[in-house]
């Protein structure tokens, strides 16, 4: 009898429980509060397994813009996509779409942006993130093989510089973008 008895109690402190997490309506003209509609019941959709994972690598969809080039630099043209093997973790996967662009035509297109996020980041890994932009830039004596933007994300906007080849000139641009980076606290 007493293991019934807690039971019950059971059941009404949980009842009670849930009836105080809902959100209350706002107060009718009266002063009382109006009787909240009950939340509309969700159905769970049955899939397949193929269509599980046909719907979550829709969600998860990556873009590779691949630039093939001989020892010397150059595009290396009539490729197809036979001869890409794309390996995810050592496992190969299947290349949804395949598009070649031949010629200087896909050197023309090539446009990369680099962006330092001062918002959504602590100083410490702006520092880090901005050590390692400066030394990508860096590499090959400054030379860069296609145009580079820098941005920079911060609590006053986003401020995006023109496109440069030359590493020097856009870690100096990166050096002006991010120097009004400070630290900031739970406090701030």
């Amino acid at each position: 009898m007493t293991g019934l008895r807690w039971l019950g109690a059971l059941v009404v402190g949980s009842s009670l429980s849930l009836l105080a997490q809902q959100t209350a309506s706002p107060p009718t003209e009266h002063g009382q509060s109006a009787p909240s509609a009950p939340a509309a019941p969700r159905t769970l959709i049955p899939r397949t397994a193929e269509e599980r994972k046909r719907a979550y690598q829709a969600a998860h969809r990556i873009v590779l813009n691949v630039m093939a080039t001989d020892a010397s630099g150059k595009p290396v043209q009539g490729l197809s996509e036979q001869d890409f093997t794309l390996l995810d973790n050592g496992q190969p996967q299947n290349i949804a779409s395949f598009q070649a662009v031949e010629g200087d035509a896909a050197r023309a297109s090539v446009h990369a942006v680099l962006v330092l996020d001062t918002v959504n980041s602590t100083s410490r890994n702006v520092a880090s993130e901005r050590r390692e932009i400066e030394r990508f830039l860096g590499i090959n004596e400054g030379r860069l093989a296609y145009p580079i933007s820098i941005g920079a994300l911060s609590n006053a906007g986003f401020v995006i510089g023109e496109p440069s080849q030359d590493g020097k000139t856009l870690i100096a641009e990166l050096g002006r973008l991010a120097q009004d980076v400070h630290a900031k606290t739970c406090t701030d």
